[in-house]
């Protein structure tokens, strides 16, 4: 059952769909309402938010600085998914399989390598939006 806080209906309202489903309150309700228009508006605003934010990341990550505007706003559609990860936990492990590059919007990752013959591990540096925003660009791991 939907509960306190959470939503429905957003999908028939971005797409002018009928309602999928019957929903019956279970007890009594009180319900906001947000309509079509103003919903539409509302999630085109916060994706050309994203999409101007990632397009301004992108521009300052060398091996896009060639890119054209088009470009970068492609490119900047593309990006899917926003990840956080707390202080210590391993982003990347050497010698996992990498399929995506890796856009570092803040923080800072500490880069180690291990010595597969000895399993010594050493630091080997930091990197953060503004020494280095792009994990996957130069062989670091």
């Amino acid at each position: 059952p939907l509960g306190e806080g959470q939503a429905f209906g957003e999908m028939e309202l971005m797409f002018n769909m009928p309602c999928r489903a019957t929903v019956k309150a279970e007890t009594a309700v009180n319900l906001w309402t947000i309509g079509r228009e103003a919903y539409r508006h509302v999630v085109m605003r916060m994706q050309t938010h994203k999409r101007q934010q990632a397009k301004e990341m992108l521009e300052h990550i060398s091996m896009f600085r060639a890119y054209s505007t088009y470009q970068y706003l492609v490119l900047a559609e593309s990006i899917r998914s926003v990840k956080e990860y707390a202080a210590g936990e391993v982003v990347v492990k050497s010698g996992d399989a990498v399929d995506n590059v890796l856009l570092i919007l803040d923080g800072t990752l500490d880069i180690d390598e291990e010595d597969s013959a000895t399993g010594k591990v050493t630091h080997v540096g930091q990197i953060t939006p503004q020494t280095y925003p792009l994990l996957g660009d130069q062989e670091v791991w």
